[in-house]
């Protein structure tokens, strides 16, 4: 079982990063939000492009299982940009 501790939004990278939910580059100065958390004693942070941290966010896009064995993208930075957009129309 894991334990969400916190979460910051729209931080600037000072080193590159992968995004955890898209699988894709953040470069330094890129702007990022991270989510903290402990998991069996162990302490995680998850870097993610705004762009996917909003599309994670709405019900049905991750499946919960998907957070207990994060080792491939959950979905597509493309994916999740086109549905922002779409939002915004």
């Amino acid at each position: 079982m894991s334990t969400f501790l916190s979460s910051k939004n729209g931080t600037k990278a000072r080193k590159p990063r992968r995004c955890c939910l898209c699988g894709e580059r953040i470069e330094v100065g890129d702007t990022k939000d991270t989510r903290t958390g402990v998991s069996d004693g162990s302490v995680w942070t998850m870097h993610m492009h705004p762009e996917c941290h909003a599309y994670e966010q709405r019900p049905g896009v991750v499946d919960p299982e998907w957070y207990e064995d994060v080792c491939e993208p959950a979905f597509s930075r493309a994916e999740a940009v086109a549905a922002i957009k779409e939002d915004a129309k």
